[in-house]
């Protein structure tokens, strides 16, 4: 009888052993899938930094592929994650957090670009269409 307990012991110990490396190994693969966007932030930006800061086709094509590639992984995080096993909520809620501050960050580097190509109004001389023209309260008459 010890033996058949002794027997049992070991392979309930060998058996939380694997669930706990799996479980680890797991979780290393979501944190994987959760930075991998930021894998793409530095290409993404020596990209946007060897394009011209005119307004040519190639720069707007630019833009545009890297606002629409990042808006599509934001808004497909659901997506991304609907596989994923997590033991608590806490922790998938983190995951997904990084995962959209990852997408983000490609967002930041096209903002930059388009501040840099001068489509981004942040100037005064931008606005001068809506700011107010001062009226004369002096009039000369000759």
């Amino acid at each position: 009888m010890k033996m058949v307990s002794t027997d049992n012991r070991r392979t309930n110990k060998k058996h939380k052993q694997k669930d706990e490396a799996l479980e680890s190994l797991k979780m290393k693969k979501l944190w994987e899938m959760a930075i991998q966007p930021s894998k793409n932030i530095p290409m993404n930006a020596i990209m946007m930094y060897m394009t011209p800061n005119s307004i040519q086709i190639i720069s707007i094509m630019m833009m545009v592929m890297l606002f629409v590639g990042s808006l599509k992984d934001i808004f497909a995080v659901q997506k991304k994650f609907k596989n994923a096993q997590v033991n608590s909520r806490y922790d998938f809620f983190v995951l997904k957090g990084i995962y959209v501050l990852c997408c983000s960050g490609n967002l930041l580097v096209g903002l930059w670009k388009l501040n840099a190509m001068g489509l981004i109004p942040n100037q005064s001389s931008d606005w001068l269409t809506w700011e107010t023209k001062l009226g004369n309260d002096q009039t000369v008459v000759l």
